[in-house]
């Protein structure tokens, strides 16, 4: 039985709606993952990227894994973590084989460019009163950033490469495009997430300023059979 390593980010928490107040919550453990094969070992956590997930992988025993995918999602993703705290859940039943779920603990976070319009993170975090949004919104232009960004990307490239991993990206965003920097992953054969979804309410909540926030029940259940079909034609 293969086991696979699945780095994520709130993509992979599970499935959305939205509250009494506006804000996106968590309403179930369905995600775009739940067909794939095998034993699942994934990360997951708001607003964690290519940066956080060097570090996982430095620190996890990478040869007991058969494969890893990458669920490539808006990047940079600028997230700083001190004492990192990931809380584990176990699923298992007669009907598949374990996942196990790793979620980075919000206590963890000390910065982060994805808590700009979480109001709710903001509060539990105390940063409601933060002065610097505005230097914060110029992340995503900053070309430090963007290069720091591709050296991690690279960095697991090498890491796969070194242990004889294959590792797979499945891309949330058709505008992000690391190809330059994937020279060991391989792109699955699957249109980017929000692609698949697109502006189907049912599928996918529509924030306030028209923008798309996460993927809905539903919306997973759909994933999920597109990217098993996706996983199943890998290498052919």
């Amino acid at each position: 039985m293969a086991k696979l390593l699945i780095l994520g980010c709130s993509y992979t928490r599970g499935s959305y709606a939205f509250n009494s107040n506006g804000d996106e919550e968590l309403v179930s453990n369905k995600t775009w993952l739940d067909n794939l094969p095998g034993e699942i070992v994934y990360y997951t956590g708001w607003g964690i990227g290519y940066i956080n997930w060097v570090d996982i992988i430095e620190s996890i025993e990478l040869d007991t894994f058969d494969a890893v995918i990458l669920q490539e999602s808006v990047e940079p993703k600028f997230q700083l973590t001190k004492d990192v705290k990931w809380n584990e859940t176990r699923i298992a039943s007669e009907f598949r084989p374990p996942i196990t779920r790793y979620e980075l603990d919000i206590d963890s976070i000390v910065f982060s460019r994805g808590l700009k319009h979480r109001t709710h993170l903001q509060k539990q975090l105390h940063l409601q009163d933060m002065r610097h949004w505005q230097w914060i919104d110029k992340i995503d232009n900053n070309d430090s950033v963007l290069n720091i960004t591709k050296a991690c990307v690279s960095h697991v490239n090498n890491k796969l490469q070194q242990h004889n991993i294959p590792g797979y990206i499945i891309r949330t965003h058709e505008y992000v495009d690391y190809a330059n920097e994937h020279t060991h992953c391989k792109y699955l054969d699957l249109d980017p997430l929000f692609t698949i979804v697109g502006n189907d309410k049912q599928l996918v909540n529509t924030i306030t300023d028209g923008g798309q926030g996460h993927f809905t029940e539903k919306g997973n259940n759909v994933l999920a059979q597109h990217v098993m079909y996706a996983w199943i034609r890998r290498d052919k």
